[in-house]
């Protein structure tokens, strides 16, 4: 594709650049095990435009990662619903940073719930603070 003549100055340039950055700095985004924390295993209503997914253990060993996708491209969402809210797997209290937006840092609640907003056709990475890269 570069050799072609592609620019490398564009927004859709940069921001691919960023996330192949971030995947290799992070090692729960290459590796250990992967699982589907939202939507439950049976949507609600109003869970359709929301994906999320966490990455931990094994070969990543204690890397953590939670992936969490908008697919609605009119309307912000919450990472959870009312009637389900997006649950993961880390310790009550974890503080998870944005990496990919630099939005505002999300505290886990003590039911391992993760409430935040996302705007239409945006995502969020978020991963523990005391695992954050700095400069990245």
């Amino acid at each position: 594709m570069w050799p072609t003549g592609y620019s490398t100055q564009g927004e859709t340039f940069r921001y691919t650049a960023r996330l192949n950055r971030l995947r290799r700095s992070y090692k729960a985004l290459t590796l250990g095990d992967q699982s589907v924390v939202f939507p439950a295993e049976t949507p609600e209503a109003g869970d359709e435009h929301i994906l999320a997914f966490e990455r931990a253990g094994g070969d990543a060993g204690a890397a953590y990662a939670l992936v969490v996708v908008n697919a609605d491209p009119e309307n912000p969402r919450r990472s959870g619903s009312d009637v389900a809210p997006l649950k993961a797997t880390v310790a009550p209290g974890t503080v998870l940073v944005d990496v990919l937006n630099g939005k505002p840092p999300v505290t886990v609640g003590a039911d391992g719930s993760v409430d935040f907003v996302l705007d239409p056709l945006q995502g969020a990475i978020l991963v523990p603070q005391d695992q954050v890269i700095p400069g990245l």
